[in-house]
């Protein structure tokens, strides 16, 4: 639009220097009266298209800035999930996954089918991501239950070998858990779980980015229906919570 409208002024403008040129060696009044005319068309050609112009790019970028906040409020409100965990495992299992991760994972998730994730966009562009109750705490038990065979796996010992290992440095299993604090609270692990778990987020062309506090970032290419927010793709800057094998995700009111 800016670009047609500097071509007609600058098309009229020329027109207006060819009319003074060619009336220039006049002296007739009827000239002059005509020169004057000219210009005075040309003024209010360019005005008017200048006009219409700016009109046109108001109504436009009005328009676009209304479809923005149109969706933005369709997205405003609570969203819940139910991610059928199940499908991990059994995905797992037909990779070819090696059995002693297959059986840890078994431990990890024993009690655990299913989980409700919520993601609550917020009018002031915060949000907040959390899972139920119910599942953090029995994910937090059963890690307690898991981590002492995780732990001795990654030193590449049996759990008795392991436990032997820490009485000769004088040292407790529990002694070890107790320096990881609360690596392994409800909070850290709904963070874990979820990949961000509160800040701020941005919505645009499809594409809802969340990002925490500390700037890591998770990106959801959504549909948007009347009652449900699909997640048919996720990017993650770190490691992705939520694997291909759960989506797509469907979110609803």
């Amino acid at each position: 639009m800016k670009t047609i409208s500097k071509l007609l002024v600058i098309l009229l403008t020329l027109a207006l220097v060819f009319s003074l040129v060619a009336c220039g060696d006049a002296e007739d009044p009827k000239n002059e009266s005509e020169t004057d005319n000219a210009e005075t068309e040309s003024a209010e050609s360019t005005s008017e298209a200048t006009e219409e112009t700016e009109a046109t790019e108001a109504t436009e970028a009005t328009d676009a800035t209304e479809a923005t906040e149109e969706v933005t409020e369709e997205l405003l409100g609570a969203w819940h999930c139910t991610m059928d965990f199940s499908k991990v495992m059994d995905a797992m299992k037909e990779s070819g996954a090696d059995e002693a991760e297959i059986a840890m994972s078994e431990k990890l998730y024993a009690g655990i089918s299913e989980a409700v994730y919520t993601i609550d966009l917020k009018e002031d562009g915060t949000f907040t991501m959390s899972i139920d109750e119910e599942t953090v705490t029995k994910l937090a038990e059963n890690m307690a239950e898991v981590l002492p065979d995780l732990l001795a796996g990654m030193s590449g010992m049996t759990r008795e070998d392991y436990e032997a290992y820490l009485e000769g440095a004088g040292m407790t299993m529990d002694d070890v858990l107790a320096q990881l604090g609360d690596a392994f609270s409800v909070e850290n692990l709904t963070k874990s779980m979820t990949g961000v778990n509160g800040g701020t987020y941005t919505y645009e062309d499809g594409k809802l980015t969340l990002t925490n506090e500390t700037g890591e970032s998770i990106v959801f290419t959504v549909e948007l229906g009347e009652d449900e927010l699909t997640v048919t793709a996720v990017e993650a800057e770190e490691t992705n919570p939520f694997p291909e094998e759960l989506l797509p995700l469907v979110f609803v009111r």
